[in-house]
């Protein structure tokens, strides 16, 4: 279980904004989708987890190739 909250998140962090850009804004986003995964993610340890693929690591600070508000996102996501 601890894996798929993992691959999910970070899949809708690092690709939402690509993929669901045209079904929901970023704080529809949050507030339907990613603040139950944020929920989820908070309650488990990832510190040792070695993600899939490098494209589903989460980037605690955002990176420099995800525009301003995706990095916003993130930040949010990872407090």
């Amino acid at each position: 279980m601890q894996d798929l909250i993992y691959v999910w998140s970070a899949f809708l962090l690092n690709f939402g904004n690509e993929y669901f850009s045209e079904v929901d804004t970023i704080e529809g986003l949050k507030s339907n989708h990613l603040k139950k995964m944020k929920s989820l993610f908070s309650q488990h340890d990832f510190g040792g987890y070695a993600p899939l693929h490098r494209t589903l690591t989460i980037y605690k600070d955002g990176g420099e190739w995800f525009a301003e508000e995706q990095n916003d996102l993130i930040k949010w996501f990872c407090t």
